[in-house]
């Protein structure tokens, strides 16, 4: 989706929920971020790629509005082009040697042939259809993505108009994986919804958090496995985390001790919460902040922001109910 487009639909629906809820009290801040790449249209979509052999780690990013998927060296600070023609890939995730990508202009889920090169960076080859299309025929839009249980669950929001028109729900579709060639009917799993969009999963892998950009609340469900090749199914939800204070939740990720990190964005914003949903620590990110990855070592959260990468240093080893902030975090500007 076209980040102006967006933009507008979002401010059209701001103004007729009316004034939003008090912020609560003052949260501690992660400190400013880097960054570390710049000059973008409209970025989305960050996952860690671990590198192979110590080297070549870095984050697989997607620029939705040039129709590219880039990655960032972490090591060498630069970055380069993986695929100059993505489909307008949005979300993006990582799943048994394979990136999957939500292919918004080609109305699908793909799957791309994922190989680390000499150097440890991330080689693209072949790509192939993985979702097409919702029970009954009409194209997906697709935007956010994760891998949990044997399968992969996608949300289908509706931000503009799209060929052969809307669905009857905007929702949440599971397929199983390795996904099929030709690929099988999604399956859907979550209906009730007003506009899901980023989803993230516990460090179990039991967990799935959704977001609900239109309600801004944050929802979690339990991931059930099926057996003999069928697409997993959810149990819930669970309300997790009434945002609205904060802003609308876009993009979203875990660390290894179960806090929940949030992109906010038409506040531009990182929000932190606790295993419980509690709200530990909030950040200034800059324009659009659209989605969040932690780096493969989790030192960093990777945000994408406008035509921004950003990045903020982070201690997640500090126990699970209080910030990540890293001692000598550096304060905002004129903070």
């Amino acid at each position: 989706m076209l980040p102006t487009l967006r933009v507008l639909l979002l401010a059209i629906a701001s103004a007729a929920a009316g004034p939003a809820a008090a912020e609560p009290a003052a949260l501690p801040s992660l400190g400013a971020p880097e960054a570390v790449s710049e000059g973008h249209l409209g970025l989305e979509g960050p996952v860690a790629w671990p590198g192979e052999s110590g080297r070549g780690a870095g984050v697989l990013f997607a620029d939705v509005s040039a129709g590219k998927i880039l990655f960032y060296d972490r090591d060498s600070g630069q970055t380069r082009v993986v695929d100059p023609a993505s489909g307008g890939a949005n979300g993006l995730a990582l799943a048994g040697g394979e990136l999957y990508r939500c292919e918004g202009k080609n109305r699908r889920v793909a799957a791309t042939e994922l190989a680390a090169g000499e150097d440890g960076t991330p080689r693209l080859g072949a790509t192939r259809p993985a979702a097409v299309a919702v029970p009954g025929g009409r194209p997906f839009f697709t935007n956010d993505l994760i891998a949990a249980g044997n399968g992969l669950f996608f949300t289908d929001p509706v931000y503009g108009p799209r060929p052969g028109g809307g669905p009857a729900v905007e929702g949440v579709y599971a397929i199983p994986l390795p996904a099929a060639s030709p690929p099988a009917e999604a399956t859907l799993v979550v209906g009730d919804l007003v506009r899901p969009n980023g989803v993230a999963v516990d460090p179990a892998g039991v967990g799935l958090y959704v977001a609900d950009e239109g309600a801004r609340k944050i929802h979690r469900y339990t991931v059930v496995p099926a057996a003999g090749g069928a697409a997993p199914g959810l149990v819930g939800p669970s309300l997790f985390a009434d945002v609205a204070a904060f802003g609308n939740p876009d993009g979203m990720t875990t660390d290894r001790a179960g806090r929940l990190y949030v992109a906010l964005f038409e506040t531009g914003r990182l929000l932190v919460l606790s295993p419980d949903g509690e709200p530990l620590a909030i950040a200034d990110a800059g324009e659009r902040t659209s989605n969040v990855c932690l780096g493969h070592d989790q030192r960093h959260a990777y945000v994408t922001a406008g035509g921004t990468l950003l990045r903020f240093g982070l201690d997640v080893d500090r126990p699970a109910d209080e910030a990540p902030i890293r001692a000598g975090a550096r304060p905002p500007a004129g903070g």
